[in-house]
């Protein structure tokens, strides 16, 4: 078999505050400093008791809970040297 290196370049992490997502984020932490990558958080708002078939557009509220949530997490990683995405938490948009 032929023995092949892995080459992990971005570590993409879904981030909600819970504690799995934290134990996500501290995993991929040492990935990261393992290979050498980026980690580019992501976090989705989803608003509660919607229909299935109704379009919500989370408030901006929610928007602004969700930033601030992966800005904290992508300063805390930078405080210790860590390398998460460059524009983490800039890309988050309202629809």
């Amino acid at each position: 078999m032929e023995n092949r290196a892995m080459h992990i370049r971005n570590i993409l992490v879904g981030y909600d505050e819970s504690a799995p997502a934290k134990r996500a984020l501290a995993l991929a932490e040492d990935l990261a400093i393992q290979y050498g990558a980026r980690i580019v958080l992501v976090t989705v708002v989803e608003p509660l008791n919607a229909a299935p078939v109704e379009v919500m557009v989370p408030t901006e509220t929610e928007v602004l809970n969700a930033r601030r949530a992966v800005e904290q997490e992508a300063d805390r990683m930078r405080a210790e040297g860590r390398r998460p995405g460059a524009n983490a938490a800039r890309d988050c948009s309202a629809a």
